[in-house]
C-alpha cells in the first residue's frame, strides 16, 4: 500500500523531474459543461451559508449512506468498521513521528525515515477518519472523543519540520485534510480556542501549497505533469471549501484550488478516459485520493466532478487495462504490484458514483474488496441495476490520448489471453519508464512476458538504473543494453515518446502499429514496431530499426521464468499450466542469450522479497544499420509456422493462410 508514496523523498521535488509542456497532454483541461457552466461566486457565497458538517449535510442521501451502514446493506461490513475502531481506540501513532528527515544523511536513509513518516501519519489519518465516520453515523460519544484526540495530536505536528510541504508533501497534505474534516465535522464541539489552532496549523500547509503549486515561478497549471502536486491538488480543493467563513485566506484558496482542481483533474489523459502514469497510480490516484473529494466537492458546493468526460471514460480504462483475474498492472512505477484488494474495493467504489453499464459488470466481477473502507462506507447507496457484460463491448481498446492499447481474446473471460502494447506520446515522464513500442503478455491469470524490475522506491539504485529503462521491458535496444533514456536524466524524460500510428480490430484479428523513433532522441532513424493478433492465441511482432551508423540489435523479452530454448530462434516461457513459444527470425543472424541477474538488485525485505527475474535477448552477431526482425508468439505453443520475406522497404509475414505485410508505416493484408 506503501509503494507509491516512496517517491515522496527529495528526488521527487526536483521540479525538473516532471516537467512537460501541455502539448503532451492535449485533452488534459478540456472543458466540460460540468466545469465552463459553473458559477464559483454563488458557489462559494452558498457555502458560507452552510453550517456544519458541510462533507456530511442533513440530507436523505446522507442519511440513506448512514442507514446502510448501520442497519442496511452495508450493516456487516460497518460492524467490522466497528469492531476496528474500538481496537484503535486510545492508541496513536502520531507519537512515533519526529523531526526525522533533518538527521537523514544518504538517499537511502531518507527515503526510509519519509516512507517511516508516511505510514505513520497515513495510519493516524485512516484511524481518524474511521472514528470520525463511525461518530457521525452513530452519533457515539465514544467516538467522537477518540476522533477528536486524535486531531490534537494532529494539531501538535510541526507544519514546518516532520510534515510540511517541503519535508513530505503527501503527509501535509493528509494532514491538512483531515484537520480540516475533524473541524467540519465535530465544529460545535470544539472551543474556540481549538477552532484556532486547527485552522491555524491548516493554514501554515496551505500556504505553503499555495506558493508552491499556484504562486510560485512554476506553477501547476503550467507545469502539470508532476505527480504528488496533482495527487494533493483536489484535498485542496476540498479543504477550502470546508474552511470558507472560518478564514478570511480560505476565500483565496477557493479562488486558487478549487476551479484550478476541476479544470486538471488529471493531466495524464484526455476525454477517452487513459492514464498514462500507469495502472498502478491510476488506482491510487482515483480510488485512493480522487473519488471522496468528488464526494465532498458535490456535496458542499453542487460541483459535479464525476460528469467530466475523462471520469466517465475511466472505468473503460480500468477495464481494458485491469481486467477482473488480472495477474499484475501494466506499465509504469509500480506496475509489477498485485494488488487484488486494492482493484476490488476501487472498482466498486467508482461504479457506485460513475454508474454505466461497464463499470457495474466490472464491478462484479470483483470479489477480495474490503467492504469496510471508507471509500465504500460513504459511496453513495445504489438503485439496483443489471451489471451483466454489456453486449457488443470490443475485445480491443485504443486510447489515443496516452498511445496504449489491449488486445485480448476475450474481456469478459477471466481466463483471457491479454496482450498491451505501448507507445506513449508522455514519454518517460513522472512514473512512466522508456518503453515505447513495448508489450506485455498474460495468459490464464498468469504473467508471461512481463514489464521488468521493481518500484523499490523513487529513484532507488534499481529502479533508475534498471526498472526505468529500455533494457528493463519487451523492446528494442542496442549495442548492449542502450536504449530510450537520458543517461543525464535518469528519473525519464517526456522527450522518450512514442505514438501509436495504426490501429484496427476486428473479431478475429487486430493490428496495432507504433513508432517509438521520436524516443531514442536521434540515436536511431526508424524505430516502428506492429503486432498482429490472430485471436485468440497467436500474435506476430515485427520491427524495422535503422541507424545512420552500424549498430548491434537486442529484442528483448522478460519473464518470471527461464526461458527454455529450443532450436537456435525458438524457446518456450511457462509459468504455471500457462505458457508460450516464441519464435524469432531477424535480418541478421542472432543468438539468444539470458540471464536472472539485475545489474543492481532491488531493495529486499522479509515481506518484500522481490525475487530475481529472467531477461532473455535475440542479439544480432554482427552490427548493420538496419535491423528486421519477425517473432511468432503463440500461446499455448499452439501449432502455428511462420515464413518471412525481408526486403529493403518491407517485410512480409506468412501465418497458416494469412499473409501480412509491413512497410514500417502500417500493416496490410495481402490475403
Amino acid at each position: 500500500m506503501l509503494d507509491h508514496w516512496i517517491d515522496s523523498l527529495g528526488f521527487c521535488r526536483r521540479r525538473a523531474i516532471f516537467l512537460a509542456v501541455l502539448s503532451l497532454a492535449p485533452n488534459a483541461f478540456s472543458q466540460d459543461a460540468a466545469v465552463l457552466t459553473f458559477d464559483w461566486s454563488a458557489a462559494k457565497a452558498r457555502a458560507k451559508l452552510l453550517g456544519h458538517p458541510r462533507s456530511f449535510p442533513a440530507t436523505p442521501e446522507t442519511e440513506a449512506i448512514f442507514q446502510a451502514a448501520i442497519s442496511g446493506e452495508r450493516r456487516v461490513a460497518f460492524a467490522g468498521l466497528l469492531a476496528r475502531v474500538e481496537k484503535r481506540r486510545g492508541t496513536s501513532r502520531v507519537s512515533g513521528v519526529a523531526s526525522v528527515v533533518a538527521a537523514a544523511k544518504t538517499p537511502e536513509q531518507i527515503a526510509r525515515l519519509v516512507v517511516e513518516i508516511k505510514s505513520h501519519v497515513y495510519e493516524e489519518v485512516r484511524a481518524t477518519h474511521e472514528a470520525g465516520f463511525t461518530a457521525l453515523a452513530t452519533r457515539s460519544g465514544a467516538h467522537r472523543s477518540d476522533a477528536m484526540s486524535r486531531i490534537r495530536g494532529l494539531v501538535a505536528l510541526n507544519p514546518r519540520a516532520e510534515t510540511s510541504v517541503a519535508t513530505e508533501d503527501l503527509s501535509a497534505m493528509l494532514v491538512a485534510r483531515t484537520l480540516a474534516l475533524g473541524l467540519d465535522w465535530f465544529y460545535p464541539h470544539w472551543s474556540v480556542e481549538e477552532r484556532q489552532s486547527i485552522v491555524g496549523a491548516i493554514g501554515v500547509r496551505m500556504e505553503d501549497f499555495a506558493q508552491k503549486l499556484v504562486r510560485g515561478p512554476k506553477p501547476l497549471e503550467k507545469n502539470p505533469l508532476v505527480s504528488h502536486d496533482n495527487e494533493v491538488l483536489g484535498a485542496l480543493a476540498e479543504i477550502a471549501v470546508l474552511l470558507l467563513g472560518e478564514t478570511p485566506q480560505a476565500d483565496r484558496w477557493f479562488d486558487e484550488f478549487v476551479p484550478l482542481y476541476a479544470r486538471i483533474l488529471t493531466p495524464f489523459g484526455g476525454d477517452d478516459g487513459g492514464y498514462a502514469n500507469g495502472t498502478a497510480y491510476a488506482s491510487w490516484d482515483v480510488g485512493e485520493y480522487s473519488l471522496l473529494h468528488w464526494d465532498i466537492l458535490r456535496r458542499s458546493i453542487g460541483l459535479d466532478l464525476t460528469q467530466k468526460t475523462w471520469v466517465r471514460n475511466f472505468g473503460r480504462f480500468q477495464a481494458y487495462f485491469i481486467p477482473p483475474g488480472t495477474p499484475a498492472g501494466v506499465f509504469g512505477n509500480g506496475a509489477e504490484l498485485v494488488m487484488t484488494e486494492t482493484w476490488a474495493r476501487y472498482a466498486k467504489a467508482y461504479a457506485l458514483r460513475v454508474p454505466s453499464p461497464l463499470s457495474r459488470w466490472y464491478a462484479r466481477q470483483w470479489f477480495q474488496e474490503d467492504a469496510s473502507r471508507l471509500e465504500l462506507m460513504m459511496a453513495p447507496v445504489p438503485a439496483a441495476a443489471d451489471a451483466g457484460f454489456p453486449p457488443d463491448t470490443p475485445n480491443a481498446a485504443m486510447f489515443p490520448s496516452i498511445g496504449w492499447s489491449a488486445h485480448h481474446s476475450s474481456l469478459q473471460d477471466r481466463g483471457r489471453t491479454s496482450m498491451y502494447f505501448k507507445s506513449s506520446p508522455y514519454g518517460a515522464v513522472s512514473h512512466s519508464h522508456s518503453d515505447q513500442n513495448s508489450f506485455v503478455l498474460n495468459s490464464a491469470g498468469k504473467q508471461l512476458l512481463i514489464d521488468s524490475g521493481y518500484y523499490d522506491y523513487f529513484g532507488s539504485p534499481h529502479h533508475f538504473r534498471w526498472t526505468k529503462r529500455t533494457v528493463a521491458h519487451n523492446a528494442i535496444t542496442f549495442n548492449g543494453g542502450q536504449g530510450q533514456e537520458d543517461e543525464a536524466r535518469p528519473w525519464g524524460t517526456e522527450a522518450a515518446k512514442g505514438a501509436i500510428v495504426q490501429f484496427s480490430s476486428a473479431a478475429d484479428i487486430d493490428f496495432v502499429v507504433g513508432d517509438a523513433t521520436p524516443a531514442y532522441r536521434g540515436k536511431l532513424l526508424q524505430a516502428k514496431r506492429a503486432v498482429v493478433y490472430l485471436r485468440p492465441d497467436a500474435f506476430v511482432v515485427i520491427d524495422r530499426v535503422e541507424s545512420a551508423e552500424p549498430r548491434t540489435w537486442e529484442w528483448n523479452l522478460h519473464a518470471l521464468n527461464r526461458f527454455e530454448a529450443g532450436d537456435s530462434n525458438t524457446l518456450t516461457v511457462s509459468n504455471g499450466d500457462a505458457r508460450a513459444c516464441v519464435s524469432f527470425i531477424g535480418s541478421t543472424e542472432t543468438q539468444f542469450q539470458q540471464t536472472n541477474a539485475f545489474p543492481v538488485a532491488p531493495m529486499r525485505t522479509a515481506s518484500e522479497p522481490r525475487p530475481d527475474q529472467w531477461h532473455g535477448q535475440f542479439v544480432t552477431r554482427s552490427a548493420s544499420g538496419r535491423f528486421w526482425s519477425a517473432a511468432l508468439i503463440r500461446v499455448g505453443c499452439v501449432p502455428l509456422s511462420m515464413n518471412v520475406r525481408f526486403g529493403p522497404s518491407s517485410a512480409s509475414v506468412t501465418i497458416g493462410q494469412r499473409e501480412f505485410e509491413f512497410d514500417g508505416q502500417k500493416i496490410v493484408v495481402r490475403r
